[in-house]
């Protein structure tokens, strides 16, 4: 295996961790606002572990708790605590650094964002600063077979010697097959889609892919 790409959220980085922690601290901070039910679930449940677009969440979010003010406030304040919720992870920080291959990122959203979460957890010095392909800064997100085709050329490895890793089973896992890419799936404790073909590989978390590298390397 001679290049391995990374998504983002929920792989590089804990974003549903970082969520919580963010939406907790708000509740915590605005009881007034958070006021009706089980404020935490309803927020998670509006978030959807960030796979709307954020200004719908801040639309959801206004028109379940008034009091937080207009829409567009919300976005902006939300973005910045979820942001100021992430924290590096050593562990995950050493595991780049011990990997024997080319190494990208592959994700999708906003280049600004994606990079100040990289930033904030710690990982943007160890990455190479040519080899983060973003759909906001790219034109095309994933599963679209363009971005891995961008990853690969960049690593100068073609596709079967090269292994995706990410938490989507659609995007990150069936994208990268499409893409002729071998995928790591991680899966954080969930069953995998059953109309779709399995991946390659299967892990719970980022930290467990060491134990994938000595059969990656034969």
């Amino acid at each position: 295996m001679r290049a391995i790409l990374f998504d983002v959220d929920d792989t590089l980085v804990d974003r549903t961790g970082a969520a919580r922690r963010a939406f907790a601290a708000w509740i915590a901070e605005r009881p007034d606002a958070f006021a009706a039910g089980d404020a935490l679930a309803a927020c998670l449940a509006i978030d959807a572990g960030g796979t709307r677009e954020r200004d719908a969440v801040a639309r959801d979010l206004a028109a379940a708790f008034p009091r937080l003010g207009p829409a567009a406030a919300i976005e902006a304040e939300l973005l910045g605590r979820l942001l100021d919720a992430i924290a590096p992870r050593p562990d995950v920080i050493g595991l780049l650094a011990a990997i024997p291959a080319r190494i990208a990122i592959v994700s999708n959203g906003s280049g600004v964002v994606q990079r100040k979460k990289l930033a904030r957890a710690g990982l943007l010095p160890h990455l190479p600063p040519d080899g983060i392909f973003i759909s906001g800064e790219r034109g095309f997100a994933e599963p679209d077979l363009r971005l891995f085709a961008l990853a690969l050329a960049w690593a100068g490895v073609p596709p079967g010697a090269a292994l995706h890793v990410g938490d989507d089973p659609e995007r990150d896992v069936a994208g990268a097959a499409r893409a002729g890419v071998r995928a790591c799936w991680v899966a954080h404790g969930r069953a995998w889609p059953s109309d779709l073909l399995p991946p390659a590989f299967r892990i719970h978390q980022i930290q467990d892919l060491p134990h994938l590298l000595p059969a990656l390397a034969a």
